[in-house]
């Protein structure tokens, strides 16, 4: 999942508008909106969307980073995961 669908997710979530999420985050509702359309925030921005939804930031960063270098995996039981074959 991208940043933009886990901000969207998460905001939908909790029944706020782009004017509310922004508010908490003293931002713009356009700021958001540009974030739900791909782009990416700050690094400071990006920490208080995680403080305000309860994510931790290295959860986060993996999924971003992951989503960024194409790479799918696969959890596996006790941590960690492995690369999804392709076929």
């Amino acid at each position: 999942m991208e940043l933009k669908d886990i901000v969207r997710q998460e905001r939908l979530k909790r029944k706020w508008r782009q004017e509310d999420l922004g508010a908490l985050i003293g931002r713009s509702q356009s700021h958001i909106s540009d974030i739900e359309k791909g782009d990416m925030p700050k690094f400071d921005v990006a920490c208080m969307l995680c403080e305000i939804f309860g994510i931790e930031p290295n959860k986060l960063w993996a999924e971003i980073r992951n989503e960024s270098m194409g790479i799918d995996k696969i959890p596996i039981e006790g941590g960690g995961a492995v690369k999804q074959a392709e076929g």
